[in-house]
């Protein structure tokens, strides 16, 4: 499909973003392979606060991602 995957001139202006920041959980290896092939950045795995509502869920580690448009 064309233009699949790349961001375009318009989105980019509209809403002023630079960079878009994904993050995904490290046991989901769907959603990890899918943004690795986007080429993005892992600038981190972090480990989720004890206190925070993804932690409750039992999501205790996040992958973060950043992708320049």
């Amino acid at each position: 499909m064309p233009g699949e995957g790349t961001c375009h001139e318009k989105e980019k202006k509209e809403y002023g973003m630079k960079e878009l920041i994904i993050t995904c959980s490290p046991d989901n290896i769907p959603s990890l392979c899918t943004l690795q092939r986007l080429h993005g950045t892992l600038l981190e795995t972090v480990d989720v606060p004890q206190s925070h509502w993804l932690y409750q869920r039992g999501e205790t580690v996040k992958c973060i991602y950043q992708y320049e448009l």
